[in-house]
């Protein structure tokens, strides 16, 4: 949608991750499969959480609290299935993986 004037989100060969500002952002949702989704490439839309309902910073505890028995997969291996390895999710809780995983 550039020829809209939109502001094209800064992804130059070698940057892994797409960055761009929310407040630029006016792709459509095929625009955003076509360019993101299906080719499992990463967007940043920064300062998209902004005006997400809450109350002031989320902690872990306050995480675990209100979603820790949230079902959730964990890849080991990013798109593992596409390189055979076909036993690389773990399927847990959100609270267990934020407990053991990430410490």
């Amino acid at each position: 949608d550039e020829a809209a004037g939109a502001e094209s989100p800064s992804c130059g060969p070698g940057l892994e991750v797409c960055v761009t500002p929310w407040s630029a952002w006016s792709a459509g949702a095929l625009d955003f499969l076509r360019d993101f989704v299906s080719l499992r490439r990463p967007l940043l839309l920064r300062g998209s959480g902004a005006r997400l309902p809450g109350e002031g910073p989320w902690s872990r505890e306050a995480l675990v609290e209100r979603a820790g028995n949230s079902q959730v997969e964990v890849n080991t291996i990013p798109y593992g299935e596409d390189f055979g390895c076909h036993d690389s999710t773990l399927p847990t809780t959100l609270a267990r993986f934020l407990d053991v995983e990430l410490d």
